[in-house]
């Protein structure tokens, strides 16, 4: 039996999650946190960003897959703004692999299984994937995690695994001192990378794990063959580009030659357009 690959993103999700602005927050703080970001969250020069990048960067690489047979859920607020909803909901009336779910408050990782529930979907028979909705895939991401599945003999009852994908193009302005940008597309190799993370588990969901710990608690398959590409933004979680980070965290500058290949051989669309 063949699994369903499915993914899950959170797009203007109002909840408790893996973000920065909940690392080490106690219980009784997490209302007050909830609140501050709600004012920030449907922010219109803040959508308009997350809708920038959804509808140039995540999505067209989910379409332009070479194996089409998957499903991606957008989880969101039932408090995001009805036109913004109505975009959203475009989307996936666009996009036949695109499902939008909307959700009161709660912590991601229970949104994601009431959202698997909504589905008929059951953790021992599917193969599951994360992406934010700044980032996006190469488009041969969806055939390469059911190879790498297939490789691993997925039985999540007795043998849970993860799949990474560890070379990431590294895409945003980098800010100088002074406060000049430049907008770069550079490298980086993160052995357990956020995006487009995978698992095979009957009993925990993805947004169970935070991907940096994975390889502490399952055995893991790391495929370098295609690349995922992360955008780095102030507007979003991951911050933006500094020198400072960028020799922290080993960001490379790539080769014209090289860049136009990887392009040309894992994010076609970009060419395109």
């Amino acid at each position: 039996m063949q699994r369903e690959i499915v993914g899950v993103c959170r797009f203007s999700f109002l909840g408790r999650g893996d973000w920065k602005i909940f690392n080490n927050l106690p219980p009784e703080s997490e209302e007050e946190v909830i609140q501050s970001l709600r004012e920030k969250l449907f922010d219109e020069e803040r959508l308009e960003h997350r809708f920038g990048t959804f509808e140039t960067l995540t999505l067209p690489g989910l379409n332009a897959q070479s194996d089409r047979d998957f499903l991606f859920i957008a989880l969101t607020s039932d408090e995001l703004p009805e036109k913004y909803l109505d975009r959203l909901l475009k989307l996936s009336a666009r996009y036949q692999f695109l499902e939008v779910v909307r959700m009161p408050v709660m912590r991601s990782p229970h949104a994601v299984g009431e959202a698997y529930k909504k589905f008929g979907l059951e953790l021992d028979s599917i193969i599951q994937f994360r992406l934010d909705d700044d980032d996006t895939v190469s488009c041969h991401y969806i055939s390469r995690l059911r190879e790498a599945c297939s490789t691993m003999v997925c039985d999540p009852a007795h043998r849970p695994f993860a799949v990474t994908f560890p070379n990431a193009l590294i895409y945003g302005p980098v800010v100088s001192p002074d406060g000049a940008t430049e907008t770069k597309l550079m490298r980086r190799f993160v052995p357990h990378t956020g995006a487009g993370q995978a698992i095979c588990h009957n009993k925990r969901n993805i947004l169970q794990w935070a991907h940096n710990r994975v390889d502490r608690q399952l055995v893991s398959f790391s495929d370098p063959s295609v690349w995922v590409l992360q955008s780095y933004f102030a507007e979003n979680d991951t911050g933006a580009l500094t020198p400072f980070r960028i020799k922290q965290q080993k960001i490379e500058e790539i080769p014209q030659k090289q860049q136009e290949r990887i392009i040309q051989e894992n994010f076609p669309f970009l060419v395109a357009t």
